[in-house]
């Protein structure tokens, strides 16, 4: 399938889809729990090629995948075990030959599309979508290698792409409190990127481009905030070792800031 146009975020996909394919061919044990999953490196292979071929089925026929009804991240959860039950290989050899051709497909029609349904059954845009596949590889990705004592990089300017897709979601993961009056805004500042904007009244959030007075500043190292943000390192190591550095009037926000949202 020609790649003539594609975006950034695409071609950076296509490129880590090669290298996921070659840390599966390594692995020595795919039964081995891909911590802090529950899935086996397997199912967690399953998983991120399914992604692919998700979103792909999804911008090509314009459908909307058929989930309960909940918040994103319950339905998002829903979806990803509906994919282990639906895709019962989990031979690595043969989920590794699929990865990079099912990324290819991927990159190819979201990169030609202004919004696809994810798989939490909300609207994204094609670009946004493909950074958000993006950093299931990349999370993933380090979550097999690290399981399997293997080597992987994340690249800081993947994860400045990643950040600009998984910053634009984040108000659909906001843990709900039914506090009316709880008010707090953050400005991220992504070391070697763009900064962003987020504020929260309520159990509602928006996210933008930065600007104004904000309660928090956050400054970030691009790979510390997306292992922060997926879950996968600890705030507080971040903030010790100078990764995250959180500022402004309210600056003990920042620590909070991870905890605010649930996890995909």
């Amino acid at each position: 399938m020609p790649t003539t146009h594609l975006t950034t975020a695409g071609e950076a996909l296509l490129a880590t889809s090669e290298r996921m394919a070659a840390l599966l061919r390594a692995v020595p044990d795919p039964t081995l729990i891909a911590r802090p999953t529950t899935w086996t490196i397997a199912e967690t292979a399953v998983h991120v090629l399914s992604e692919l071929e998700d979103h792909t089925a999804y911008a090509e026929n314009a459908s909307r995948p058929e989930l309960p009804d909940g918040p994103a991240w319950k339905r998002g959860r829903a979806a990803n075990a509906e994919q282990l039950e639906r895709t019962p290989e989990r031979d690595l050899q043969l989920l590794a030959a699929q990865l990079a051709p099912a990324a290819e497909r991927a990159a190819a029609a979201l990169s030609d599309v202004d919004q696809v349904w994810s798989t939490n059954a909300l609207l994204w845009g094609g670009e946004q979508t493909l950074q958000i596949l993006l950093g299931e590889q990349l999370v993933h990705g380090r979550d097999i290698a690290r399981t399997a004592g293997l080597d992987w990089r994340i690249d800081p300017a993947d994860a400045l792409l990643v950040a600009q897709g998984a910053v634009s979601i984040l108000p659909d993961y906001l843990k709900p409190v039914g506090n009316p009056e709880r008010r707090m805004s953050f400005e991220v500042r992504l070391r070697g990127g763009p900064a962003y904007r987020l504020d929260i009244s309520g159990d509602t959030a928006t996210a933008g481009p930065a600007g104004g007075r904000v309660d928090c500043v956050i400054s970030a190292d691009p790979v510390a905030f997306l292992e922060v943000g997926y879950g996968r390192a600890n705030p507080l190591v971040a903030a010790l070792t100078g990764k995250l550095v959180a500022k402004g009037r309210k600056p003990w926000l920042g620590l909070a800031f991870g905890k605010l949202f649930a996890a995909p």
